[in-house]
């Protein structure tokens, strides 16, 4: 049983959240043969026939509706299947040996951080905006940088802490080393669907998405989510008035925009309101 890392494990830490933040980062266009590579290793991985046709679209909204056009395919969840199978793998062979406290270090340092940096806020701010503007049948998707916070733990845990057993987990060093080459994924018996990166992911100084002035993301197909310190906001929401900000419901949205007009802009635009209410008042 393990219970400390050594120094020289701590120091390499860093090393795995920088590199699992530059995959989550990438807005360059998707490179259809790598990626085209890792979604066949994924179908070869299952002993399943590859797909007759691989679809790229610029966005997961474009692959989402596309999906629902096709109304025939039938949803058979190999990608549960593919994560179901690694996961059993990584678990029963590798945390059995670390101690408890030991992995919710490691957890925390690795696991929590980029989750609360970019990859499930990513996730979660495309799933809440796809869900209010478009109505569709539910498809359960997998996408690498999702998944990539939980895999990039268990990468740091077999290269660092159990380097002698890489041997065993040949299909997991695979697959870390193809899902870095594909965005949202869906699969299906026949066909597979592979969205593009995003053209443009802004953050603030906290890696939470942030943009004042446009879209927080932005695909290349025109899809856009806007966010102002990690909380999703409508687009006409970055161009509100005072007035306009006290009346928002959602607590989280009424802050960040209060944050981002200031506090100060915001005192001065419902004094000038209150005072010519009043004079308006007077005259009546």
């Amino acid at each position: 049983m393990i219970y400390k890392l050594t120094k020289e494990q701590e120091e390499k830490i860093p090393i795995y959240l920088k590199n699992a933040l530059a995959i989550g980062h990438r807005t360059d266009s998707i490179d259809k043969g790598a990626a085209t590579k890792s979604v066949h290793s994924y179908y070869d991985f299952l002993k399943i026939e590859r797909p007759k046709n691989i679809i790229f679209l610029d966005s997961p909204i474009s692959c989402i509706l596309a999906i629902n056009v096709l109304k025939k395919i039938k949803d058979s969840q190999l990608h549960l299947q593919l994560l179901s199978q690694l996961h059993s793998q990584l678990h029963s062979q590798l945390d059995s040996q670390l101690d408890s406290q030991l992995y919710s270090e490691l957890y925390s340092e690795l696991d929590s951080q980029l989750y609360s940096q970019l990859d499930f806020q990513l996730y979660s701010e495309l799933r809440s905006q796809l869900y209010s503007e478009f109505r569709f049948e539910y498809i359960y998707e997998t996408r690498s940088n999702l998944w990539g916070p939980y895999y990039h733990l268990y990468s740091f845990i077999l290269n660092e802490i159990f380097p002698d057993k890489k041997p065993e987990f040949e299909k997991f060093t695979e697959f870390m080393s193809l899902n870095r080459n594909h965005h949202h994924i869906y699969l299906y018996d026949e066909m597979a669907f592979i969205s593009n990166f995003p053209e443009k992911i802004s953050k603030n100084e906290n890696l939470e998405l942030h943009c004042e002035t446009g879209p927080a993301i932005k695909y290349r197909d025109g899809f856009e989510v806007y966010a102002l310190g990690g909380i999703r906001i409508a687009k006409e929401m970055l161009n509100y008035n005072a007035s306009e900000i006290m009346s928002v419901k959602n607590v989280e949205q009424r802050l960040v925009l209060i944050k981002n007009l200031d506090a100060g802009n915001m005192l001065n635009e419902l004094e000038a309101k209150d005072k010519s209410s009043y004079l308006q008042n007077i005259g009546e």
